[in-house]
Parts: structure tokens; C-alpha cells; sequence
């Protein structure tokens, strides 16, 4: 008979998570209600002293599975150890963190071992009066309590509680044809549980028949950044702010390293649920993943400024008056925000101020960044003196030849990109008009001049 309940422990260069104490925690609450103990699973290599502290945490025994092969986290390897645990001990409940690893892992080893999953689980219960209390009180159900009451108490399955449909909903599931009872918990909803150093539990150590050959990917280096994200899932308030690209309005949260370098990005645009909303967390987990492994902000700004696609026009950003598409904007933005000022001008983007200081004949590297005094300017232009003329070319460059505008032949006279879009009717590259755009071309504008 299956019983106990399994918490597989995650940790990453020898340091266990914080999320895997948490389940920890949470399972001891479970236990009473069921009278069973916490198992922690603890995989990987020379880790075996990490055991006692999982035991002052509150598991009751903990399994170690200590191979080489489990030194750096490879798919295979990790689900095989876990299944030859699950198979071999019977576990009644067996708890993952919603971590990169964790999601991994998960949905492959509820399919070897033919079981349902549970993912991103923010509540659990097995006692139904704690659960009926949780409907009264934090629920629509409070509207409707015969349906409360007539739960079955003595049902004693695992209540798991997602959110669903964008998070307008939660869904509580059960799984009871099959066991174990799966489920992936999200990190930091549970509550860290007080370490008591006087705790004594069962180690046992498993064999649980790995080999090198047991790996699909060999992991040739490991390079660890010396930068180190912020760490905001402690943080009680959080404060982000949002943008409007031609009527469409969404939100762009940044993390940073200690030295103000881009770490992660989180892109909300479209209503919860929803397919574009989907798409852009799908891709700011991304873009987020290849920061970390190295791949400078300024390559994505190079590929994606100027990318058109609707929505796109006018924005509410003084920086970036308009902008091409959501991607256009928000790598922009991006680059003003993180990138230094020798990057961004080879990259023709610019701030209000610096492009009012270079309108007017200054060195906008040297402006200070603060406001520029624009009357102060005109008063210093010598109106009296007149330029000297350039000498006349007989023949115009190949390169010259080759620009399709004004803006494009001074891009190709100075080797940088104008902060200019692109016109939406033929494709050229606009000039600036005042506070906005024209093209050359067709005649277009932006739309306010």
C-alpha cells in the first residue's frame, strides 16, 4: 500500500533550494493530517552531508542518491533515479518545486510511472475541514455553503489547488484512481518551516543502478557568470510600470545585477490566458535565459529594433516617440535603461536630452544626462559667422548612391543607425520632422506632423 509523502529535493552546484524547504515544511502539515512521515529525495554527487540538514528542516528520512553522473542536472539520469525510488519505496504523495528543473522533471516521471501531475499548485490539503474552510473564507463558493457542506470528510486524497484560465479561476484536483498523487509547487507560495538543529532522522543511501552511460547530453563546461540576479521572490512590494505602443498597453518588468546589468525580463501584454499573452512569456523566458548564459543586450537590440508589426505608432514614452512594433519599443527602452552611452550611439538610440544636445551642435555624451537648457543654447550660436563650403564631389560614392534617404547617407557617412523607424507605407527610413517622422519617399509621417 502506497504511503509517506516524498518531497524531491533540488539543488544546484551542491546548494539546496529554497523551495525544496518549503515542501519540506508543507509536507510535515500533510503528514498529521494523514499520521504518515516526510521523505526527502536528495540526487546528486558528494551530496550525501547535505542529508542531516533536510532532517533539522522536518523530513523524517531522507534517500540519497549519490552518483557522478548526477553532478550536473541531465534529464535522464534525474528521472531515472526518481522513478527507481518511486517504483521501489511506493510513495503515497510525491511534491516537486515549479522550478526550470522541477517542470522538467515532473511531467516524465508521472508518464513512466502512470500517474496524474498537478503543475504550479499554490495550495495543498488531505484534511477536507481545512479545505471547506479555505472555500468559506477565500472562495466564490462562500456564496453557495450547501455545496461546501456537502463534502465528504472523510475523503483523505490530495486537494490541489492551481490557478487556471489566466489565474481568473482556481481549480482544486484530485487524483484518486492512480498513486503516487503528483504535484509541482510554486516557489515562495508555501511557508518556509524553522530549523531545529536538534532533530535526529534516517539516512539511506540508494543505489539506484545510474551509469555515465545513462546521459543523452554530455556537459563538457560549466561556466558560472560572476553576476548575481536580484533576488526578488523575498521581496514584500515590487514596483513596475508600464507602456502604451499605438494603443496597445501592457507592462515590462526588469531584473538587474548588483552592477545594474540586465539579468531576467518579464513581458505582460494581452488579458490574462490569452495567446499573445502566452507567446510573450514564452519569450521573455527566453530572452531572460539567454542573458544568463552571456549573450549581450546589445546583440538583442541589434536584431530587434526596427522589427515592424502591428501594434505599432505613437507611444507615451518621451525617449521613444514611436516605434515600430511592441518588440521595437521594448528593446529600445531596454538599451536606454542598461546599455552605456558609446553602445547606444553606434546603435542610434538616444534620449530626448541627447538628441536635444546634438541638435544644437553639442557633444551629447558630454550633456550629463540631465536636462538640456535649449534657451542657453541659442544664445551661444554665433549667428554672424558663416560656414565654410565643402568642396564639391564630382561624382557621388557607391554608398551615397546606395541610400535610399537622407537619414540612410548620414548613417552611411558616420557608421552609426539613426534613431529612425522605418515607413510603414514603403520601407524607407524616415527623417526626423519636428517631433516626429516624415519619409522622403512616399511623403508619409508618422502621423502628428
Amino acid at each position: 500500500m502506497s504511503k509517506d509523502i516524498f518531497v524531491i529535493v533540488e539543488q544546484r552546484n551542491g546548494a539546496v533550494q529554497k523551495v525544496s524547504y518549503e515542501l519540506i515544511g508543507e509536507a510535515t502539515k500533510l503528514s498529521a493530517d494523514l499520521g504518515e512521515q516526510v521523505v526527502a529525495v536528495l540526487l546528486g554527487y558528494k551530496i550525501a552531508d547535505k542529508a542531516e540538514t533536510l532532517i533539522q528542516y522536518g523530513a523524517s528520512k531522507v534517500l540519497v542518491v549519490d552518483h557522478p553522473v548526477l553532478e550536473n542536472y541531465t534529464t535522464e539520469p534525474y528521472v531515472k533515479a526518481v522513478e527507481y525510488i518511486i517504483k521501489n519505496f511506493d510513495p503515497n504523495i510525491v511534491l516537486f518545486g515549479a522550478s526550470s528543473i522541477g517542470r522538467d522533471m515532473a511531467p516524465r516521471i508521472a508518464g513512466r510511472v502512470h500517474t496524474g501531475l498537478t503543475a504550479d499548485c499554490t495550495r495543498l490539503d488531505v484534511d477536507v475541514k481545512k479545505y471547506q474552510e479555505y472555500l468559506r473564507t477565500s472562495t466564490s463558493l462562500s456564496l453557495q455553503p450547501e455545496r461546501i457542506d456537502a463534502l465528504d470528510t472523510s475523503d483523505r486524497y490530495l486537494k490541489m489547488t492551481r490557478p487556471a484560465f489566466g489565474g481568473n479561476v482556481m481549480a482544486t484536483i484530485v487524483c484518486r484512481k492512480y498513486t503516487p498523487q503528483m504535484a509541482t509547487v510554486r516557489p515562495g507560495v508555501m511557508e518556509m518551516p524553522k530549523k531545529d538543529e536538534k532533530r535526529k532522522g534516517e539516512i539511506v543511501m540508494v543505489d539506484a543502478g545510474l551509469s555515465m552511460e545513462d546521459r543523452n547530453v554530455e556537459i563538457l563546461e560549466v561556466v558560472h557568470s560572476d553576476k548575481k540576479p536580484v533576488d526578488i521572490t523575498g521581496a514584500k512590494i515590487l514596483v513596475s510600470g508600464g507602456r502604451g505602443v499605438g494603443g496597445a498597453e501592457g507592462y515590462l518588468h526588469a531584473g538587474s545585477y548588483p552592477d545594474d546589468g540586465l539579468g531576467e525580463i518579464f513581458v505582460k501584454l494581452g488579458k490574462q490566458g490569452s495567446t499573445l499573452a502566452g507567446v510573450m512569456d514564452a519569450f521573455s523566458m527566453s530572452i531572460s535565459v539567454g542573458l544568463q548564459y552571456g549573450i549581450p543586450l546589445e546583440f538583442y537590440v541589434s536584431k530587434f529594433q526596427n522589427l515592424r508589426f502591428e501594434p505599432a505608432g505613437m507611444t507615451d514614452d518621451p525617449d521613444v516617440r514611436m516605434a515600430s512594433s511592441v518588440l521595437d519599443y521594448l528593446f529600445r527602452r531596454l538599451a536606454l535603461d542598461y546599455l552605456p552611452y558609446e553602445k547606444r550611439a553606434q546603435l542610434g538610440i538616444f534620449t530626448n536630452e541627447e538628441r536635444s544636445a546634438q541638435a544644437a551642435g553639442y557633444d551629447a555624451d558630454q550633456s550629463g544626462g540631465g536636462e538640456v537648457d535649449l534657451d542657453t543654447m541659442r544664445s551661444t550660436v554665433d549667428y554672424s559667422a558663416t560656414a565654410e563650403s565643402a568642396p564639391q564631389e564630382s561624382e557621388k560614392s557607391t554608398e551615397d548612391r546606395n541610400a535610399g534617404s537622407s537619414t540612410e547617407l548620414l548613417e552611411l557617412r558616420l557608421g552609426k543607425a539613426a534613431d529612425a523607424p522605418l515607413c510603414m507605407t514603403c520601407g524607407t527610413k524616415m527623417r526626423p520632422s519636428g517631433s516626429c517622422y516624415v519619409c522622403e519617399g512616399c511623403g508619409s509621417t508618422s502621423g502628428c506632423s
